[in-house]
């Protein structure tokens, strides 16, 4: 039973949207899928949650295709996600444990790039600098910057150190200012959710409304302003679709990309008593392809 979950929706009076995630199980299976060690497994983590949250930001058949390029040991990180919240993803380097430094994982420099498309045709795309030099920051500066949408995410994943069952906890936050917003208290909220206390609130235990409750609270008066008992006098929300690691690959699918090599040389090797075999990159289903 998957139990993560989406809850969306935003600051009536101030004009600030916000995202809270839970991906615990999403984050789970993407790390299993791809046997990643504990510090890919939090890389990758953080990239599975921030797709998850941008999933709130698309419309019926569109997808958000996000890929990080960094000059260190991380490499590279893929992730793309439907409206739906089906996320899937590839880490370029699954052995990370040989970092001793956050310098040695990222390097000096990189550049994320993210498409938005619908049915394979491109809406829009953009590219620019990793400057943070972290997953879910170098998400945030690329919307503020490129898409000019104030944005700020943070991420949290808690570890077991049972190989069985490796994670506690997994969860995002995203903050963007709409039009109207007053940018200085929007600076100030998304400070707030970098604080230590901000991160507790997230990762304890307990029911997901109630927690974004406490969240909400914390942030609003962390603003300056004085919160009501109640928080949904001034913040509206709804639960969204529940994340999920779902690749979309399909026999069909493979089929179809064969059909791009010269024919020649797809008859040779579809007439190959074992045939062509592939194997999905995402989510490493292999297929058995004997006839187009």
């Amino acid at each position: 039973m998957n139990t993560d979950s989406l809850l969306r929706g935003s600051f009536k009076n101030i004009h600030v949207r916000f995202v809270l995630a839970k991906t615990t199980e999403t984050v789970r299976t993407g790390i299993f899928t791809h046997n990643t060690d504990p510090v890919s497994s939090h890389i990758f983590g953080s990239a599975i949650t921030s797709a998850a949250l941008l999933s709130s930001l698309l419309t019926e058949d569109e997808r958000y295709s996000v890929q990080w390029n960094y000059d260190g040991l991380i490499g590279g990180v893929v992730v793309d996600v439907n409206a739906n919240a089906h996320v899937r993803g590839i880490p370029k380097n699954t052995s990370l444990m040989s970092a001793i430094s956050k310098a040695d994982l990222y390097g000096e420099k990189g550049h994320i790039s993210i498409i938005k498309s619908v049915e394979g045709k491109i809406l829009n795309s953009g590219t620019s600098e990793a400057a943070m030099l972290n997953v879910a920051d170098d998400v945030s500066f690329h919307f503020s910057t490129s898409d000019q949408i104030e944005t700020e995410i943070v991420s949290a994943i808690n570890f077991n150190a049972d190989p069985e069952n490796p994670v506690e906890i997994a969860t995002g936050f995203m903050m963007q200012a709409l039009p109207g917003c007053d940018l200085e208290l929007f600076e100030k909220m998304r400070n707030a959710i970098k604080e230590e206390t901000f991160i507790e609130i997230m990762t304890q235990e307990g029911n997901d409304e109630k927690k974004l409750q406490q969240a909400l609270k914390y942030v609003y008066e962390k603003s300056g302003s004085e919160s009501p008992e109640d928080i949904r006098e001034i913040a509206s929300y709804e639960f969204s679709n529940s994340p999920v690691y779902q690749c979309t690959c399909s026999k069909e699918k493979m089929q179809k990309a064969l059909r791009t090599i010269d024919p020649n040389e797809l008859k040779e090797l579809l007439e190959r008593p074992e045939g062509i075999k592939l194997k999905c990159d995402f989510c490493h289903t292999e297929y058995i392809i004997k006839d187009l």
